[in-house]
């Protein structure tokens, strides 16, 4: 198969492209995206770790920042990605629940 030209030039094929924030694969498993959603995640509830523990009296606030900070990184591009194989979507439910559980004050 000849290569792809755009005026004249060659387009280069990619494993992945971003698109509107999300990652698109070749094969659309989403499990770069999701890896990345997962890394993020991870990053801004460590440097919230001291608000959200279980000594803090920040109860209400606690849920607001989850809201506000937190979940929009999960459901950004959820329609997109929800179609990921059930694995992957189990790895963002375990760090989820690991951020609810300091912030509801459940034990595990």
């Amino acid at each position: 198969m000849a290569p792809l030209k755009v005026f004249g030039s060659n387009i280069i094929w990619s494993m992945s492209v971003n698109y509107l924030g999300t990652t698109l694969e070749r094969k659309l498993t989403y499990k770069h995206h999701l890896t990345k959603i997962k890394f993020k995640f991870k990053q801004r509830l460590a440097s919230l770790r001291d608000l959200l523990c279980n000594a803090s009296t920040l109860f209400l606030q606690n849920k607001i920042i989850f809201l506000q900070y937190l979940q929009p990184l999960i459901t950004y591009g959820c329609p997109i990605w929800g179609a990921a194989a059930n694995m992957h979507i189990n790895e963002l439910q375990v760090v989820q629940n690991a951020a609810l559980r300091p912030i509801l004050n459940i034990p595990r």
